[in-house]
């Protein structure tokens, strides 16, 4: 009996911290992150649009904002309130060009969009155990592409004092809150 309960004990213990390294391939502090046709799949937790000529063109990420998380760390976040190691989330930001169409003036995207990564892993990044990635969409489609942290104050150190829970900026996203 008591080996059951060690087992189930385990079990349950493994289900809080998954391995979600399914998601993304980690070698030392560089990932492949997932192909887009995968990660599109997981649910659109935010969007918006930040828009250069509002911020007096110094927007940081300027374009349209699709923010995606996998989703075995959403759950696990809906149900729990905490992002456990292997939490993967991407925000694709497409750049926006001003063109006049069929309805008038509008903004469309431009390109191909810009792929922001964050992936927390305490076993292997330090800190809270954050760490964050940069690419072209384009640059990845080709795969094979492993991808080096950016520098840790580069996103950190923005994430660390402003986000609103555990380095991610889920205040902005009524979508992502807990069920």
């Amino acid at each position: 009996m008591k080996g059951i309960l060690i087992l189930l004990s385990l079990i349950c213990l493994g289900m809080v911290q998954a391995d979600k390294r399914q998601f993304y391939e980690l070698k030392g502090q560089e990932i492949k992150p997932p192909m887009t046709q995968d990660y599109r799949a997981w649910e659109m937790v935010g969007r918006s649009v930040v828009h250069d000529l509002e911020n007096l063109n110094r927007a940081i990420f300027p374009g349209i904002h699709l923010i995606y998380q996998d989703p075995i760390s959403l759950r696990i976040f809906r149900d729990q309130g905490l992002y456990p190691d292997g939490t993967t989330i991407i925000m694709e930001v497409w750049p926006l060009s001003r063109t006049e169409a069929e309805s008038g003036f509008a903004w469309f995207p431009n390109s191909s969009p810009e792929l922001l990564i964050q992936i927390k892993d305490r076993r292997v990044f330090s800190g809270d155990g954050w760490s964050y990635y940069r690419v072209a969409q384009r640059d990845l489609e080709g795969g094979n592409k492993w991808l080096s942290a950016q520098p840790g104050s580069a996103c950190q150190s923005c994430h660390a004092a402003s986000a609103s829970q555990d380095q991610v900026f889920l205040n902005y996203y009524p979508l992502w809150g807990r069920n």
